[in-house]
């Protein structure tokens, strides 16, 4: 498990130094949990204004448009801080891998902080046009016979959503492409460092054990990576098609009210996959890195009587 290890020791620190922000992966993590928790709990607010019950009770609010500005546009918000933290701890593992002896000087504790904080407020800006184009306003309601919190668009709001709409249409891939193209040359350095250890051990002896064991902890290290950005791909790329989709059509009304169904169900199911994605990375390193298990042990309190 030291191989997998490795991929979480973007910057080395001492052997008696406690675990914390001095390690950037760990500064990375800390900002991908965070959004991660509250992509979750604003996921957990949509699943519970598209409940069927919301509908039919005599609420002071129509559920959707509360929905729409409370929950479903922060969460894309935060998922869109995922899928670029993301990126970047790809980024570090790549570096890592391919140029081992400078990647200290490239990827600091503090550039790692500032990258997480401007990442928060980059995608905040990108989506600021969404938020400033409608509100809640309390406004009377014929069918109900009654003054309810309805949204109400704002002035200026389709000059403001097409921006919006360029925006959302380019920015969710950039971190897809990172993704992708950081996996590859992740995996092909691993394979071509796993090759050449491996002629160095039979070289030097000819125990099958040691050659077991090179082959084990390299295939454990090109597990992870692809497992982790297989997940990513699979949980987002699904949102963003249907994402991009219902922005090519927002300005055509008819096209939104014929696929609108459709769409509906879609982001049903992609809610699903987000939610997947946000719950499973603990459980991921849990199981594939000994050093995240052993610190989870320490921060909990948990005694072990084996060895990591």
């Amino acid at each position: 498990m030291e191989e997998v290890d490795q991929l979480f020791e973007v910057s080395s620190s001492q052997a008696s130094a406690p675990p914390g922000f001095k390690d950037t992966v760990n500064i990375s993590l800390l900002g991908l949990a965070v959004s991660d928790l509250l992509s979750l709990i604003t996921a957990l607010w949509v699943a519970i204004c598209w409940n069927p019950l919301m509908y039919y009770a005599d609420l002071p609010f129509i559920p959707e448009d509360v929905d729409y500005l409370t929950g479903s546009l922060p969460h894309l918000l935060f998922t869109r801080v995922t899928a670029w933290i993301t990126a970047f701890v790809a980024l570090e593992r790549c570096l890592c891998i391919a140029i081992p002896l400078h990647v200290k000087t490239i990827v600091t504790p503090s550039r790692v902080a500032i990258y997480i904080v401007c990442t928060f407020v980059v995608v905040t800006g990108a989506q600021a046009g969404s938020f400033y184009t409608s509100s809640l306003e309390w406004v009377f309601n014929s069918l109900r016979n009654r003054t309810i919190m309805s949204r109400v668009w704002r002035e200026g709001s389709q000059e403001i959503e097409s921006i919006t709409y360029s925006v959302n249409l380019v920015f969710p891939f950039g971190s897809f492409i990172i993704v992708v193209v950081c996996t590859a040359i992740s995996a092909i350095q691993l394979r071509r460092k796993s090759k050449w250890r491996m002629k160095t051990t039979m070289a030097k002896s000819t125990r099958k054990d040691n050659e077991a064991d090179v082959v084990s902890k390299e295939k454990k290290v090109i597990k992870l990576v692809v497992m982790i950005s297989v997940i990513f791909i699979v949980s987002f790329l699904p949102s963003n098609i249907i994402h991009i989709t219902y922005c090519s059509i927002a300005s055509q009304p008819e096209l939104v009210y014929f696929y609108w169904p459709y769409l509906s169900i879609s982001y049903s199911f992609v809610k699903i996959l987000e939610a997947f994605n946000a719950s499973i990375s603990i459980v991921l390193y849990y199981v594939m890195s000994s050093k995240f298990r052993n610190n989870f042990y320490v921060l909990f309190g948990v005694k072990t009587t084996f060895k990591m």
